[in-house]
């Protein structure tokens, strides 16, 4: 003979809150990637500005900083990128090689007042 137990007689799933409260760190997560997506793609493409402007400017000795900052202007450009713009690259030449440096911070919008901040510093060296 069974035990009469309080237990309803076949046993459910995860009830509707359930799956609320287990999906919603998920979804919300999810959110954050889409957001974040448009921001890391920029930063892919500022990366591969300062790579090509160390090929195109390699071994070129009468090099000026006024060169440089055109050359990056014109591939910011030609990449579509609207941010950064060419103020925020600094151009440095150290014994010999230039130091172009590139460093900002990106502010991406989450829920109301909440946001997220991707910071960016890339560096390229060439002579």
């Amino acid at each position: 003979m069974r035990a009469a137990s309080s237990l309803p007689g076949r046993q459910s799933g995860a009830t509707f809150l359930g799956w609320l409260i287990l999906l919603t760190p998920l979804v919300i997560c999810a959110y954050a990637v889409l957001r974040l997506l448009p921001v890391y793609i920029n930063q892919y493409k500022v990366s591969s500005v300062l790579s090509s402007l160390a090929t195109e400017q390699a071994g070129n000795a009468a090099l000026t900083t006024a060169a440089l900052r055109a050359s990056v202007v014109r591939n910011l450009d030609i990449n579509s990128v609207e941010f950064p713009t060419a103020d925020d690259f600094t151009f440095v030449r150290e014994d010999g090689t230039w130091v172009v440096t590139v460093n900002y911070e990106d502010p991406v919008p989450l829920f109301l007042h909440l946001s997220l901040l991707a910071s960016y510093t890339k560096q390229v060296r060439f002579q």
